[in-house]
């Protein structure tokens, strides 16, 4: 649950399990009801922002979209359960919930499994955490619900949003609409963990739970200013070829210096330059954008891809000997002793 008061029982058009009762899940109509999960890590987030962060991120994105979806497909009911703070590849500091891949993959699927057995049409996942092997266990949760339940099509809409995102500059294009952005590109693709973009949604959704101080944090990336290195998460913009294998060595370069950067800093990025302003265009643009996907797998379901990019990758994301080998071989997600 997102940090918000509790609202009233009907002030959404989204229902929430945790409120509801047999007879209100009784009253409903399967065959027109999608339910979503919101799976994101409790995760240090810098010295200034919740540990929560992501999980609220996800949980308030998912709740926005599917308001804004509600009103265009009145005849659908949409229902929300508790947000579950599972994950994997939270960075290495006092705080931070780790899982395996396996768990992660297991606890998905376990959420919305009674969901499909009772034949729910659409069963979604929503998270906001940029892990490749999270990603993928989503995706993977998804595609057991799909193989095991013919009558039920289940997909991780932030897997579809990662897909938009590498596509494009979603991030810088959400704040350029507005007027000059307080970043270049080139930084935007570096600000990727508790930085500019985090703490100005954060300044705007849960002003109250942003500690004083964020306004003196130095620029701190995983990749320096003069070098390449980007996220998964970040847009390539490129359309040759040579141009796309370009893009993924930075992308891997940029893999590489985070695992080094995250066991000795909490961010990654540009906090002091954001602003609550900035924070609700980047909301807006965000939930624009799931909105858009949540209608179309509405009315698309099996139909639609809905993979990342990332899912090329699952057999090696989700291999059991190679992520034994990260977890407690290069211990990725442990502390430097």
């Amino acid at each position: 649950m997102t940090p918000h008061s509790a609202p009233a029982p009907d002030a959404s058009p989204i229902r929430r399990l945790d409120r509801m009762t047999l007879t209100d899940m009784q009253a409903l109509d399967p065959g027109r009801t999608l339910i979503m999960c919101a799976m994101s890590p409790l995760e240090v987030h810098g010295p200034h922002l919740p540990i929560g962060q992501d999980l609220f991120e996800a949980d308030a994105l998912a709740e926005r979209a599917l308001e804004m979806a509600a009103e265009q497909l009145p005849d659908w009911s949409f229902v929300m359960t508790p947000p579950v703070p599972v994950s994997i590849d939270a960075i290495p500091h006092t705080g931070s919930v780790n899982m395996t891949v396996s768990v992660v993959r297991d606890v998905a699927f376990s959420m919305l499994r009674p969901f499909a057995h009772r034949g729910f049409a659409r069963l979604c996942f929503s998270a906001f955490h940029g892990s490749p092997r999270h990603i993928c266990a989503l995706e993977h949760a998804a595609m057991k619900l799909n193989r095991l339940h013919p009558d039920t099509a289940a997909a991780s809409i932030f897997s579809v949003a990662t897909k938009r995102m590498v596509e494009g500059d979603v991030f810088y294009d959400a704040v350029t609409r507005h007027g000059a952005p307080p970043l270049k590109s080139s930084q935007m693709e570096k600000d990727t963990h508790a930085g500019f973009v985090e703490t100005s949604l954060a300044l705007h959704l849960w002003p109250q739970l942003v500690r004083h101080g964020w306004q003196d944090l130095p620029a701190a990336t995983k990749v320096p200013e003069d070098e390449e290195g980007r996220s998964f998460l970040m847009g390539d913009n490129q359309q040759t070829f040579m141009g796309k294998i370009s893009a993924m060595k930075q992308r891997i370069g940029g893999i590489k210096a985070s695992v080094g950067h995250f066991r000795q800093h909490t961010y990654s990025g540009y906090p002091a330059v954001s602003s609550a302003e900035h924070g609700k265009q980047i909301f807006d643009h965000l939930t624009e954008m799931c909105r858009d996907i949540i209608i179309e797998f509405v009315e698309k379901g099996r139909d639609m891809d809905v993979h990342s990019p990332l899912w090329k990758l699952r057999h090696v994301a989700q291999n059991r000997p190679f992520n034994w080998f990260l977890d407690n071989v290069l211990k990725v997600n442990y502390e430097k002793e």
